[in-house]
């Protein structure tokens, strides 16, 4: 959220934000069809999660990795 309206197109800066509502995580595995190769297995993708210090409110398994909000 800002504090000011925008002009016209114009992007935001950090001294304007006000709040962030929610965030959103998407963490791709090896599980799932990627055109990367080097991706973390599920497990070690939720252990990067935990790495963030972020209690997530929902998990959602995609089959290949996860959405996280």
């Amino acid at each position: 959220m800002r504090q000011s309206k925008p002009i016209g197109y114009s992007r935001g800066g950090n001294d304007e934000v006000l709040s962030i509502p929610a965030v959103w995580i998407d963490i791709d595995t090896s599980d799932g069809k990627h055109s990367a190769i080097n991706l973390p297995q599920k497990k070690e993708g939720l252990s990067l999660l935990e790495s963030f210090g972020i209690k997530p409110t929902m998990i959602v398994d995609s089959g290949g990795g996860y959405h996280i909000v």
